[in-house]
């Protein structure tokens, strides 16, 4: 039978299509899911969340949820990743947009991560609700935290100096036996899970001039009243209160990774046995609050001039000119020096408005002056002008201010500054020329009787006087001096650049990073060169800096969106690579994507 060969591949195609339709997977809409890095954890110590949008078009990013005894914070910019799975010749696509929160728990309990909301593909899709539990790790008497302050009382808008203490019990191995020193035992804080409230800048500057808090052995007793050895750290700060009340411990909570034990390895470039940790556990410690009450500024007797200054204080006023005519602008500076330590940048100037000697015979304008802070003084300048000619003094400014230490209000003022106002001349109609009257006063003006032009002689006297004026020698000194000037200023600056710690770090920080790049034996040494590139580059501290440091130090300089999501997603295969050995990929494509984006950020730079 002889059959048309259009016809046989038609039945064919009839025949297959059925089965391709049955054999290749539905599309799969757009879909949410919720994922945390573990379902138990203690107060103060953060656990990991990833909120991922898979097979969408079109979206909007999550709202994180309000949970009352967590918080709550973003970590960076989404990560996105595709996904290509073949299985017994069916081709599945996965494309996924993960954004990244830490949840830290302020207290023990169970808690619920309530349904996210998510709008994708013109669907509101939402996740499940997640629980997790914390609990208060079993600190005993291992640990002890407390902040102590020099005065019982404050005045809001008054300095506070405080000093953070913490005593961790030394560690005593009963298997080897060894006791870990000072300096091991505050290796063990966790800088970047601690929460160091009005310490933070000064825990920050430590890190930064690689320093730490010396410890020191003492006798402290525990909590069955028994003397017991201590290493004792102390921290000291400076604060300033906004608001009455208790002043409480600013909400420092310390985490130490305690140890549970030591072990001994033997390494091949290293002389006899080492000690190890051989586990941890995490031991969380709120401070003691400080025994220190911040009062308001009295409103009883509180002067009308009154603008919010506390400490002791004194002002000085300068005008120029001294003499001027009627209308003329006077440029008035006030000075106010602190005697004690205050906050400058927050000092008001004193209302001149309400000065009624001075607003009776000057034009004061009545917006807030804007200072400049130098050290203990703040500047303000101010321009007036005379209304009349009784003007002949500014009379004295007054500075009232709340002395702490007197707890009374006081009033400091400025010396009465002497002017002299001339009159203005005025022109009287007989003097008056027409343009159009010929007159006397016309040819009177052509009279030279005195002055340079009585020496007159001829038309080339001008240009002659010019020429021996600007001869080559006053061009030489016009041109000289100046140039000798700027190459004595750019000198100046160049040494001064050169001898800068900070520059000295962006010059070395790209060839430091290939260098740690290629030296690198493992994620973390390749995510610690990275991060400690940026920070060179910036004058940051690498220790403690997360994801979410790294993202918004890179925003506020201006980096293009798509280099820091690339530098997100290689911190994140990093994190991935280090704690999950499922992960596939080498560690060489890792280095090379790691100084691609060093070499990419040293472009911007």
């Amino acid at each position: 039978m002889i059959c048309d060969r259009s016809t046989s591949i038609t039945a064919r195609l009839l025949v297959v299509l059925p089965v391709v339709v049955l054999l290749c997977p539905p599309a799969r809409g757009a879909q949410v899911g919720l994922r945390l890095s573990a379902r138990e954890s203690y107060v103060g110590r953060p656990i990991y969340a990833q909120l991922s949008i898979d097979n969408a078009s079109d979206y909007e990013p999550p709202v994180l949820p309000d949970v009352s005894g967590l918080e709550i914070r973003s970590t960076g910019v989404p990560s996105e990743s595709s996904q290509t799975t073949i299985i017994n010749g069916q081709v599945t696509k996965k494309h996924s947009i993960t954004y990244a929160f830490s949840i830290t728990p302020l207290r023990s309990g169970r808690f619920v991560i309530p349904s996210i909301k998510v709008r994708a593909d013109g669907e509101v899709l939402s996740t499940r609700p997640v629980e997790f539990v914390a609990v208060k790790s079993s600190t005993g008497d291992l640990l002890f935290v407390e902040v102590v302050g020099e005065d019982k009382k404050v005045y809001i808008g008054e300095p506070v100096r405080l000093k953070l203490r913490i005593w961790i019990r030394p560690y005593t191995d009963t298997v080897t036996p060894q006791t870990l020193g000072e300096a091991d035992m505050w290796g063990l804080v966790s800088i970047e899970q601690s929460r160091w409230g009005p310490f933070r800048k000064a825990v920050e500057d430590m890190c930064r001039n690689r320093r730490r808090p010396r410890g020191r052995e003492v006798l402290r007793k525990d909590n069955n009243g028994i003397d017991r050895s201590y290493y004792l750290y102390e921290i000291d700060s400076q604060t300033w209160p906004s608001r009455a009340g208790p002043l409480g411990s600013g909400g420092v909570v310390i985490v130490v990774d305690y140890p549970t034990g030591l072990r001994r390895t033997d390494g091949f470039f290293t002389f006899g046995p080492q000690l190890r940790l051989a586990g941890t556990r995490p031991i969380v410690q709120e401070a003691k609050a400080a025994d220190i009450s911040v009062l308001s500024v009295p409103t009883a007797g509180r002067p009308a001039m009154y603008r919010g200054a506390v400490g002791r204080f004194e002002i000085s006023a300068t005008a120029l000119p001294r003499e001027m005519c009627l209308g003329d602008p006077i440029t008035l500076t006030l000075t106010v020096r602190s005697l004690g330590p205050t906050r400058m940048d927050e000092l008001q100037a004193p209302p001149l408005e309400a000065v009624e000697q001075l607003t009776r015979n000057f034009n004061v304008p009545h917006e807030s002056l804007g200072g400049i802070v130098k050290g203990k003084t703040k500047t303000f300048t101010v321009s007036l002008r005379a209304r009349n000619e009784k003007a002949t003094e500014i009379p004295p400014i007054p500075l009232v201010f709340f002395n702490p230490e007197a707890e009374r209000f006081q009033t400091t003022w400025t010396k009465a500054i002497p002017l002299k106002i001339k009159p203005v001349d005025k022109l009287g109609l007989s003097k008056v020329v027409s343009a159009t009257s010929p007159s006397r006063a016309q040819g009177e003006l052509t009279e030279r009787i005195e002055g340079i032009n009585a020496n007159f002689v001829g038309p080339g006297v001008l240009r002659d006087s010019r020429e021996r004026l600007f001869g080559w020698w006053i061009w030489t000194i016009l041109t000289v001096g100046p140039a000798l000037f700027l190459v004595s200023v750019v000198a100046k600056t160049w040494r001064a650049l050169r001898n800068d710690p900070a520059n000295s770090r962006k010059r070395t920080a790209r060839r430091r990073a290939m260098r740690r790049l290629g030296q690198a034996n493992g994620p973390e040494d390749i995510s610690a060169a990275v991060k400690g590139y940026i920070a060179d580059h910036l004058d940051a501290v690498a220790t403690g800096m997360t994801r979410a440091d790294v993202v918004d130090k890179l925003r506020s300089c201006g980096v293009d969106d798509k280099l820091i999501r690339e530098i997100d997603e290689l911190l994140v295969r990093c994190e991935e690579r280090l704690y999950s050995a499922s992960q596939s990929g080498h560690g060489d494509r890792l280095a090379q994507d790691a100084k691609n984006c060093v070499s990419c950020l040293e472009k911007f730079f």
